[in-house]
């Protein structure tokens, strides 16, 4: 269409260069296809290309990369013993610009490379590796259709000015319609074999001096390497402009070009011929028309025209809005089986961003629990989810991870409530499955049982919060997630809301800061992932203080015993207008002579911070965690020799060969006097009837305290002296100072 809108401005091309397939446009504005066979070529090309796969094998995903980097070095990585056969050059851009193309796993290898060498590379937003092998299965099918269609070049029009294709495919030489095949092989090849824009455009530009050049495309993408070959070699610029910009309105950005051209060609000779231009874009030369040919009566509705079927009267006239977990209820669900479908795109979640586990976007275990809750209220119909008393998930295992693609490709997600069925005691129960497309098919991400129990809501159906546990101390944040970081979680945003951190072995007490209030009412949830989540990290917490080695590797939640919900605590006004929320978790560490890599357990509950009174609104009993990766089965590698020793202490055989001075005979006398000094006074300011003296773990000391001093009082203490029996803190102090 451009080029037509430019050729009714009286603009003709001298010389045409394509760029991979915009060697079709370049076919069209040469004057070597027809607009049909044009059409033709394009849309049998998209359609082939289905059929493309890597030789290395069908399951191997296709990628491309543009790259920083000369012709030259990027053909000998090529053909480096890691990467021959599975990556080629896919185009020659410019001097020092091209393009790779080849298996998905060799290109990110290929970009770590570049990543080191400090050269610019950018992964190509296409799903397909253009210009490799995997090219070769879609080429013999596509010739075929192009044949079956007729495609053929045709005679160049003697009555237009002449125009010369220079082919990228043949590295600049210029297409004769004789010898070229552009009625099949052609194109088969122009889609196979690597493009040689650079080789081409050099070509082309030294053949006649230019006045200016042109990219016909919906925005100017060519235009650094263009330039970039022009002005080596040509050592001048030319000027270049695009018919059209991206983010412009079309009419305005073909009006800068026809103004840019206005300056550079001749207006006097009709070079641009405005007013044709502007015709051709109105559609002057075929006027429109009013269609006159309708009844000039309304509608009738007393016959059907319209035959719909059930799924797309379900998904036309649907009554739940999409959900932000779950998506939108797919038309084969039934009041048995319930099912939804979604695609997860980090774009569409932005919550997601802070949840990266080895540097990529994983959806958290806690995002698979809140999708089964969110489904289990769909067990109730909308006017009656008041009723819910509790929600309750069973047997809960998460057996794949979900990793979402950087280029925001989308995963897609099926969640079904299956074998739904009503118990006489007032409880619904189903099947809760989560299937990703991890691959060529769908597999179960997580799946557990699901109970909803209906009855009137209150505030304590779950267990209140026990007292704070003795002897904790405080952990800092910053702390927690530097050590987690080192472990390769990335926890950030609302995936880093641990704020009041306290702990000791086994126990963990902790304040989060909830998740951003959602900004419309069909994206409120019950309870957020992000919520969840915080609260499996304090169960990680009351395992392991950061850094004490119990925690050395990356561990992921694998199955949970039971979920319950509390629905009435979380849509209490206390918990909804709280910025905060409380956990307390226990941790259960594997027991005696466990498997290698069986990870760690523990459970957690989840409070509101203002209504202290009221029970939880999250239990979550048995959360397994276990290590991720080539170290989960051993996951710590000792070093060590044998060494003999004796069955039994010999404090002289010890001691032997260790040298006793003067000062340390000194040192262990001023020792003695110290520990005698304070053990006395311990003894001394302790009533014998306090219950201190009763109960663990004090009483112990306090009997050591007096059982020393009442040797020191018999005499019978070995390394002290009686006249310590009225030694002040100052004699003490003075006995340190002397002996130093």
């Amino acid at each position: 269409m451009m080029v037509d809108v430019l050729a009714a401005a009286n603009i003709r091309f001298d010389i045409v260069v394509g760029h991979s397939s915009g060697e079709i446009a370049a076919a069209y504005a040469a004057g070597y296809l027809s607009a049909r066979d044009t059409i033709l070529v394009a849309y049998f090309r998209g359609l082939h290309c289905k059929e493309a796969a890597s030789p290395n094998g069908e399951e191997i995903r296709g990628a491309m990369l543009a790259a920083g980097t000369c012709l030259e070095d990027a053909k000998e990585l090529c053909q480096s013993e890691e990467f021959d056969g599975r990556v080629v050059v896919a185009a020659s851009n410019s001097p020092d610009s091209v393009t790779f193309s080849g298996d998905e796993d060799a290109i990110e290898e290929l970009a770590i490379i570049l990543e080191d060498e400090k050269k610019f590379h950018r992964r190509l937003r296409v799903d397909q590796a253009y210009h490799s092998g995997h090219m070769l299965p879609c080429a013999e099918p596509y010739a075929q259709s192009l044949r079956r269609a007729g495609v053929k070049a045709q005679q160049r029009d003697l009555g237009r000015p002449p125009c010369t294709w220079f082919s990228s495919v043949h590295g600049g030489r210029p297409v004769d319609a004789a010898h070229d095949a552009l009625g099949d092989e052609y194109w088969a090849q122009n889609m196979t074999q690597p493009v040689l824009f650079f080789e081409a455009l050099s070509a082309a530009i030294s053949t006649a001096p230019l006045a200016a050049a042109v990219e016909v495309g919906p925005h100017p993408s060519l235009a650094g390497p263009a330039e970039q070959t022009i002005q080596q070699t040509l050592k001048e610029k030319l000027p270049y402009r695009g018919c059209l910009s991206r983010k412009t309105d079309a009419r305005q950005g073909l009006a800068a070009c026809l103004a840019f051209l206005w300056e550079l060609l001749d207006p006097a000779a009709g070079v641009p011929a405005l007013r044709q231009c502007q015709d051709a874009v109105d559609g002057r030369e075929h006027p429109r028309a009013v269609l006159k040919s309708l009844p000039p009566y309304p509608w009738k509705h007393d016959a059907r025209y319209w035959q719909e079927s059930r799924r797309s009267r379900c998904m036309r006239l649907r009554d739940e809005p999409f959900h932000p977990l779950l998506g939108n209820m797919v038309p084969d669900s039934a009041t048995h089986a319930l099912r939804w479908s979604n695609v997860l795109k980090a774009s569409e979640m932005p919550w997601l961003e802070g949840h990266r586990v080895q540097g990529q976007i994983v959806f958290p275990a806690a995002g698979y629990v809140a999708t089964a809750v969110e489904a289990a209220r769909f067990l109730v119909p909308g006017p009656q989810r008041d009723g819910i008393r509790i929600i309750e998930l069973s047997r809960f295992s998460i057996h794949n991870a979900i990793a979402l693609d950087a280029d925001d490709a989308g995963i897609e997600v099926h969640v079904e409530l299956a074998r739904v069925a009503a118990t006489t005691s007032g409880c619904i129960t189903a099947c809760f499955s989560y299937s990703a497309a991890l691959g060529a098919h769908l597999e179960l991400a997580a799946g557990g049982e699901v109970k909803v129990w209906l009855g009137e809501g209150a505030l304590d159906l779950l267990p209140r919060r026990l007292p704070s546990p003795p002897h904790v101390i405080p952990v800092e944040p910053d702390r927690l997630y530097g050590f987690l970081a080192s472990l390769e979680y990335s926890f950030s945003g609302p995936f880093r809301s641990l704020e009041s951190i306290e702990r000791k072995l086994g126990r963990a007490s902790c304040v989060a800061r909830k998740a951003n209030a959602p900004s419309t009412a069909s994206e409120k949830l019950l309870i957020h992932p992000a919520e969840l989540d915080a609260a499996f990290q304090s169960v990680m917490l009351a395992y392991s203080y950061p850094g004490d080695d119990r925690l050395r590797l990356l561990h992921l939640p694998t199955s949970i015993e039971t979920v319950r919900v509390n629905p009435a605590v979380l849509t209490s006004s206390g918990y909804v207008e709280d910025d905060y929320h409380d956990l307390c978790s226990t941790s259960h560490a594997p027991v005696e002579h466990a498997e290698p890599g069986a990870g760690f357990s523990g459970d957690v509950s989840l409070y509101t911070s203002s209504a202290r009174e009221s029970g939880a609104a999250v239990q979550v009993k048995q959360i397994r965690f276990k290590p991720v990766g080539s170290g989960a089965s051993y996951d710590r590698n000792v070093f060590y020799k044998m060494r003999w020793l004796p069955a039994k202490p010999d404090g002289k055989r010890a001691a032997d060969k260790v040298p006793v001075t003067k000062q340390d005979e000194e040192l262990r006398w001023v020792l003695s006097r110290i520990a005698t000094f304070y053990l006395r006074q311990f003894d001394e300011i302790v009533p014998p009837d306090s219950l201190a003296r009763q109960q663990s773990p004090n009483c112990h000391y306090l009997n050591y305290a007096r059982h020393m001093t009442d040797l020191l009082r018999r005499g019978e203490h070995r390394w002290a002296r009686e006249e310590w029996l009225n030694d002040s803190l100052q004699n003490v102090m003075d006995d340190i100072k002397a002996k130093r």
